[in-house]
């Protein structure tokens, strides 16, 4: 919780000391239940038994809660309070005791207290003792007391009366309403009082006892509305408020009992919508839509109207049990021909968000959605139906396969463009996990070799999720994947060869490339950006020293930030390292935001990691390269032979690293061209364009080089496309033309960099 502060207009030093903290800052319950042991001294002091129930009370109010020992313990204690005479610390008892309730066989202990309190001169010990005996007391003693509450009830002092009205409103609903229904002359009289308070508590009491008399309960909001009666409940404005209350649920209820049907299903409507409605007072109407739904009236479902009858088909979904379930779909299969697609999509939502209610009528429905999707429509209602069987395959994983089954079939015969690479998707990413993958590689590639060029490149998409994740079929897939490599088109030629180059080390046994770590494991970088692109591991010692360190660079999706990882081992068995880090002397510009060291390296030679978090240059428009020096720092412990421990004294050591080279390769990552190729690149300014002409050697090491040092798209704020051209010169050795586009001229400037450093 922070300082409250002090107004503006101070200097800092005056503001820190006009600081004000809250009193309840830092209370535990513990300690408060250890200084609530004041109350057992014999000469308590009342401000610091005031004080600690002050804590108490918080405590509770906050939500915490006490157990049962507990509870009984701050009980017992505070009822030996009771012996002061402290007014203000007697009001601060009674809070206590109505938040703490005691247990049933514990209340004897203060009931004789309370009923002498009762009896007492002081108006708001009478009043208190009241109201915590009416909440404290079990009904079946409510005979014991009910002598001095109808006394109370009729007092002269508005606080006792009160209070006395309160109590047996609370002692009503607790089971004691057959007894105080006896105090009707003193509950009457109280009515008439001139004070408003009495008068508003009086009339909530009355209408509470005649809530379960329809007859007794109208009579009482008649009486007090006639012009006699409201003379009475006018003097008080919350008496008022309450019989409006009244007498609009008795006009409610009066109409639910009209001639007309309007008058009533309006009723019903506005019983429904109240605040604070009880399944008791919602039952009436309830009843009456109950008897609207089985009238005898023409059926709503055949109204020539479409669109009432379409809001009844919804209506009977959405109520319908999951018996009547198959017979609920027979009767709309005949109406679904008759409605409009922006009727049929009303049904089709209904229909999925039964089939999520009843997963085990799941069949039945998905026959339904089924037929649906062999019927002419339009967009609108086809795209309905496949919202309404993806939805299934997330929500009722028994319809899975039916269901994919389904949308298989469906883009067979689809003319719409979007939903064929919707549902080609969904297939990519649910089929491999299927029982049987196979079956949708076929309808998958059908769409390769029938369908426009968005459809193949989404088809193509889908293949490669097959080859990626089922082994049995890669090869296969691999051999499809080869066919589109010659597409005319070239985002349809750019994906085949993607898959094509991922999936084939695969089929041939290769291990796939392990795919970097995310910075969000470690606790203390969780709150960083997401890695953008990463470099390395650069190797900052020697093969064979005793010490091995290895650098790895992860340039941010800020681009402000670099994270360098340290992988520490030490080879040394005799020896442990505590409180690793690695110093860094850095260029110019650079800084360091925060450290994370390693605590100890692994005795077993694994390597640990260390972090250092870099900031760029400000004002730096591009990355540069840059180098930096590197120190390895620890505490070097001796291990004990005798007891394979390390010692407790160690001593501090240093051990000197080759220097990190940060090129701009760390700020570069592959990436998609949104919209294809073609069009980002006419996207992208022509005066961007810095084209340079390159010779690499021999061909299969030359392209390499060209693919290591440069992957086709930057995904940053910055994107950069670039256009290669091979070609083979007189002595059989590779030349490059290279052609790149940004938004920066110096952007395409620091590719070309990028290719001559490589």
């Amino acid at each position: 919780m922070e300082p409250l502060r002090s107004g503006d207009g101070k200097k800092e030093e005056d503001r820190e000391e006009d600081l004000e903290y809250s009193p309840f800052y830092g209370i535990e319950k513990g300690a408060v239940l250890q200084e609530a042991r004041v109350f057992n001294e014999a000469h308590a002091d009342p401000r610091k038994c005031q004080q600690v129930i002050t804590k108490l009370l918080y405590l509770l109010t906050q939500g915490e809660s006490l157990t049962k020992t507990e509870a009984s313990d701050v009980f017992f204690a505070v009822t030996k309070l009771f012996q002061h005479t402290d007014v203000h610390l007697r009001r601060m008892v009674y809070l206590v005791i109505k938040e703490v309730i005691p247990a049933s066989d514990e209340v004897i202990i203060i009931t004789s207290s309370l009923m002498k309190d009762m009896n007492n001169a002081n108006e708001l010990y009478r009043a208190n003792a009241i109201r915590v005996l009416c909440r404290i007391i079990d009904p079946s003693m409510l005979l014991q007391i009910e002598r001095y509450l109808k006394q109370a009830v009729v007092d002269r002092s508005p606080v006792v009366a009160v209070a006395a009205l309160a109590g047996a409103l609370v002692l009503a609903r607790a089971g004691g309403a057959d007894v105080i229904r006896r105090w009707t002359s003193e509950v009457g009289e109280a009515m008439n009082s001139r004070q408003p308070m009495v008068v508003y508590q009086a009339v909530a009491l009355a209408h509470a006892l005649r809530a379960s008399d329809r007859l007794a309960a109208n009579k009482l909001v008649s009486q007090l509305t006639r012009a006699g009666g409201a003379g009475a409940a006018a003097r008080s404005p919350l008496a008022q408020c309450l019989l409006v209350r009244y007498v609009a649920q008795v006009f409610l209820e009066s109409c639910l009992r009209s001639k007309s049907e309007a008058v009533i299903f309006e009723a019903a409507r506005a019983i429904c919508a109240l605040r604070g409605v009880t399944a008791k007072e919602l039952a009436p109407a309830v009843t009456v839509l109950q008897l609207f739904l089985s009238s005898s009236k023409p059926a709503l479902i055949s109204d020539p109207n479409r669109g009432v009858a379409t809001l009844a088909i919804s209506a009977l979904l959405k109520t319908s049990g999951e018996a009547g379930v198959e017979r609920l779909l027979k009767q709309i299969g005949g109406f679904m021909s008759e409605l409009g697609d922006e009727f049929c999509v009303v049904v089709v939502k209904a229909v999925a968000g039964l089939c999520v209610k009843f997963p085990a009528k799941h069949r039945a429905l998905m026959a339904f959605l089924a037929s649906a999707l062999r019927e002419d429509g339009g967009f609108a209602f086809k795209r309905a139906v496949v919202d309404a069987l993806t939805r299934l395959v997330w929500a009722v994983p028994e319809a899975r396969e039916v269901a994919l089954g389904h949308l298989a079939e469906f883009i067979e015969d689809c003319e719409f463009t979007a939903l064929s690479v919707r549902v080609l998707h969904l297939l990519g990413r649910e089929g491999p996990r299927g029982a049987d993958p196979a079956r949708y590689v076929r309808v998958i590639y059908n769409r390769v070799v029938l369908e426009n060029a968005a459809v193949r490149a989404a088809a193509l998409s889908a293949l490669r999720s097959f080859g990626a994740r089922c082994e049995p079929l890669r090869a296969r897939v691999v051999v499809l994947l080869r066919r589109a490599l010659h597409d005319s088109d070239d985002e349809v030629r750019d994906r085949a060869a993607l898959a094509v180059e991922e999936a084939a080390p695969l089929a041939a046994g290769a291990a796939p490339r392990r795919a970097p770590a995310s910075l969000a494991a470690v606790p203390e970088l969780a709150d960083l950006p997401a890695v953008f692109a990463s470099a390395g591991p650069f190797p900052l010692t020697e093969e064979e020293t005793e010490y091995k360190v290895e650098a790895t660079a992860h340039t941010l999706e800020d681009g402000e930030r670099v994270v360098l990882e340290f992988s520490v081992a030490n080879t040394v068995a005799e020896q442990v390292l505590e409180d690793v880090e690695v110093a860094l002397e850095l260029e110019e510009g650079w800084a360091v935001e925060r450290e994370l060291g390693l605590a100890e390296a692994p005795r077993d030679g694994t390597p640990g990691a260390a972090y250092a978090v870099l900031v760029r240059p400000a004002g730096a428009p591009l990355p540069a390269p840059a180098r930096f020096g590197c120190r390895l720092r620890f505490v070097v412990k001796e291990i004990d032979p005798a007891l394979d421990e390390p010692e407790e004294e160690g001593y501090p050591d240093e051990y000197e690293l080759e220097d990190l080279e940060l090129g701009l390769g760390a700020f570069v990552a592959p990436g998609d061209a949104p919209g294809g190729f073609r069009g980002a690149w006419e996207a992208l300014p022509e005066e961007s364009e810095r084209v340079d002409e390159y010779a690499l050697g021999a061909r299969d090491d030359g392209i390499a080089g060209v693919v290591e040092a440069m992957q086709a798209l930057c995904r940053a704020v910055r994107p950069v496309l670039a256009r290669i051209a091979f070609g083979l010169d007189a002595r059989r050795e590779v030349a490059m033309k290279l052609a790149v586009r940004a938004t920066d001229p110096d952007i395409s400037e620091a590719v070309h960099l990028l290719i001559q450093n490589a």
